[in-house]
């Protein structure tokens, strides 16, 4: 991987804010985003809110918290509202918060000239079906899907491919999850179609909002980055179970692992990979993966931090979690470059419990202590 001179670089003028001071610009700063500002206030830099135009759960409207900004600009998924009133601040970054949040930062970005990713990728990147194909073409393992557009052929496809399979809609790319059902049998895929789409759309109506996915073996694996210029600094890796068979169901379980080992190091290429293949080359990423008997397979790969406030336990665990290097990436690149290639090492154990579907926050269990929101991130920790 080469590094690039920094796109801001050639930006005319001074930035930074009516005051002097400088700004970062976050765009749709909920979730494990709404901890942002206060890193970026202990470098020196104020924040300016964008809320660009997605539709945003009320479980995450609830937690954030607009007095850590300067401005909060209420736009409408285009640039024409939005971008006027950003520039007007001259920032110095821009970072996409939450899920969905990337286009509008990218295209921010380019219209700028600071650090952003190629939005000529942007619709491959937020289209997971679209995203499985430019991997599975350009040689990575994804999973077998299908793009559904009537029942006869899912329960076609079915055939030929058996066992779980997972049916999704593909309008997930907001602050909310896609709606996910797991199947294991035929019943299972009819009613998933029908509860859907119901039980006879129209050959171009809702069902063509529809995803058919292989599923992976139980269990998978995550691996968070945070990426400049094209030099990736791996954050995180987590493996990710179903619980115990006493255990609830729809729970999930996760174990921070270190950052070396055959199957980490198989994992890392192939994440490295797939960010390179969807031209994510600045900010932060979250890469699903599982492990088969033929390698890694990239179930997918979003433009986002790590939901759940992972980040924080891993800064606890760790020293520096992704919410510390994107402040990095974003205002103190030298030191990002400095410190990409050194592994993470951990000093405490990490592991955490949640749900996998529902709007409540995911309980998280840290070296056997309860960890909640009174957990802070701090950009003074190191690895």
């Amino acid at each position: 991987m080469t590094c690039s001179a920094p796109r801001g670089a050639a930006a005319e003028g001074p930035r930074g804010g009516p005051a002097g001071e400088s700004v970062v610009v976050i765009v749709d700063g909920y979730g494990t985003a709404r901890h942002l500002p206060a890193l970026f206030g202990e470098r020196g830099h104020a924040c300016v809110h964008v809320r660009s135009g997605q539709e945003v759960p009320e479980h995450l409207l609830a937690r954030f918290r607009p007095e850590a900004y300067r401005e909060l600009i209420v736009g409408d998924g285009t640039l024409g509202r939005i971008l006027p009133a950003v520039a007007a601040h001259r920032p110095v970054a821009l970072v996409a918060g939450s899920p969905g949040a990337a286009g509008v930062a990218d295209a921010l970005a380019q219209a700028l000239r600071l650090r952003g990713n190629d939005t000529r990728l942007g619709e491959v990147r937020r289209d997971r079906y679209r995203m499985a194909d430019a991997l599975r073409t350009a040689g990575l393992r994804t999973p077998r899907q299908l793009l559904v557009s009537d029942l006869a052929g899912l329960l076609a496809w079915y055939a030929g491919v058996g066992g779980r399979v997972i049916l999704e809609t593909l309008g997930g790319t907001g602050c909310g999850p896609a709606r996910r059902i797991p199947c294991a049998t035929e019943h299972d895929l009819v009613a998933a179609f029908r509860g859907l789409v119901g039980a006879a759309p129209e050959p171009a109506g809702p069902a063509a909002a529809l995803l058919a996915r292989e599923c992976p073996p139980r269990g998978r694996y995550h691996v968070n980055t945070v990426s400049l210029d094209g030099t990736h600094h791996v954050c995180d890796i987590w493996q990710v179970r179903p619980p115990d068979r006493d255990a609830a169901p729809g729970l999930s379980r996760g174990v921070l692992l270190s950052r070396r080992g055959p199957e980490q190091d198989a994992l890392v290429l192939h994440t490295l990979a797939a960010l390179d293949i969807l031209g994510l080359r600045h900010g932060p990423a979250h890469t699903e993966l599982a492990l088969t008997p033929q390698g890694p397979c990239v179930l997918t790969v979003g433009a986002h931090l790590s939901g759940g406030d992972l980040p924080l336990l891993v800064a606890g665990a760790v020293g520096s979690g992704q919410l510390e290097w994107t402040v990095d990436a974003s205002v103190a690149p030298q030191r990002f470059f400095r410190r990409a290639a050194r592994d993470y090492r951990r000093t405490r154990s990490a592991a955490f419990v949640r749900a996998d579907e529902g709007p409540a926050r995911p309980p998280v269990r840290m070296s056997g202590c309860s960890s909640n929101s009174s957990v802070r991130p701090s950009s003074t920790r190191s690895t």
